[in-house]
């Protein structure tokens, strides 16, 4: 049901960047990963939420088990998201964006620890 939502929304509007990016995700929790990236790879070329794609795609790469795009993803997201929003220990920094950083934070970590044991 959510990919023919997603498909609709596409073809009504093709530029439609959270449509493109939800479907990715929902193709990553179907484990159908080319057409996770494909839809991610795509959104990212459309120029908005980068550091959100980058931190799903990273996401994306981490489930298939290619630990080094994940690593480089999730540290082009947090590198973007530290770009556009202040630190995150900052009191301006909205609560969506607190969680999505510590969210990348977290999956980088799990995939430093087994290298440092």
């Amino acid at each position: 049901m959510a990919l023919s939502d997603y498909d609709q929304a596409i073809d009504l509007n093709p530029f439609n960047s959270r449509a493109w990016i939800n479907r990715g995700i929902t193709y990553r929790h179907l484990r159908l990963y080319d057409l996770s990236l494909d839809n991610l790879d795509f959104a990212l070329r459309m120029g908005r939420f980068s550091a959100q794609i980058y931190a799903e795609r990273g996401r994306t790469y981490h489930q298939m088990g290619d630990w080094n795009c994940a690593i480089a993803d999730y540290e082009s997201s947090l590198a973007k998201f530290r770009e556009l929003h202040p630190p995150a220990n900052s009191p301006d920094l909205s609560g969506t964006v607190a969680r999505q950083l510590r969210r990348v934070e977290a999956w980088l970590n799990y995939l430093g620890r087994p290298l440092l044991a």
